[in-house]
């Protein structure tokens, strides 16, 4: 079955990595939820994007230099401030507790490719123990030896190296890893790129796609599932392709 998979939540209709944009898209019926996972200034498991804060609270600074009570002051609703009321930084731990009685996977990126957090996996794999969400998790990270380091951590987790860039043989890269999944940038995949990468049974879902031709061009390549912005629109599509 192709993952309908909401890119940090419902975030082309809501604001985004926010329990609203996940809530959202949890009630549209998704397969899967992106999110992204940095450290507070005191350790707190905070759920954003940007490792600046300026894009989505309009406050300047990192985000890794703020408290967790500083942190909770903001209103992270980027685009859609005013529209939606207040919208809070939500922590690994609320998110958990949002998802808790759903069948939802969570794709849970960390974002560490930037600044190095010390002991973020730890703390991680602490948090999904404790919410016993091992198993339904799938983790990555740009910083690919902290998705090895996160999986001899937590063998139970499924890891997925991302990338952003074009190399000729992503499923014979990541079987030389230990890795079962990859997330290329949409726009690198072609038939024979999917081939490649499934010959080696690694699976497959390109990141970030919202417009109804490139979502139907990935579909028909046969890709396991598509992170989108608009995950109303590819359950649309899905929808004709069973009917």
């Amino acid at each position: 079955m192709i993952k309908n998979i909401a890119h940090r939540g419902f975030s082309g209709q809501f604001p985004e990595n926010t329990l609203l944009a996940f809530q959202e898209a949890i009630e549209l019926g998704v397969d899967a939820l992106e999110l992204d996972v940095q450290l507070s200034k005191d350790g707190e498991l905070m759920i954003f994007h940007d490792e600046e804060l300026l894009r989505t609270t309009g406050e300047n600074g990192f985000l890794k230099d703020r408290t967790f009570s500083e942190l909770r002051k903001l209103d992270a609703s980027a685009d859609f401030r005013g529209v939606y009321g207040k919208n809070l930084i939500p922590t690994l731990a609320e998110y958990l507790e949002l998802t808790a009685n759903t069948d939802i996977i969570s794709f849970l990126e960390l974002k560490n490719s930037m600044f190095p957090y010390p002991y973020l996996e730890e703390k991680v794999a602490e948090c999904l123990t404790q919410f016993g969400r091992q198993k339904g998790t799938i983790l990555f990270s740009a910083n690919h030896p902290s998705v090895k380091h996160f999986g001899d951590l937590v063998p139970d987790v499924c890891l997925l190296f991302p990338f952003d860039n074009w190399i000729f043989d992503y499923g014979a890269y990541c079987c030389s890893h230990g890795i079962s999944a990859c997330m290329p940038f949409y726009r690198a995949l072609t038939p024979e790129v999917v081939a490649e990468i499934k010959a080696h049974g690694v699976a497959i879902y390109p990141w970030t796609v919202d417009e109804q031709e490139d979502l139907w061009a990935l579909l028909e390549m046969g890709v396991d599932g598509i992170l989108t912005n608009r995950p109303d629109r590819l359950k649309a599509l899905l929808q004709e392709l069973k009917d």
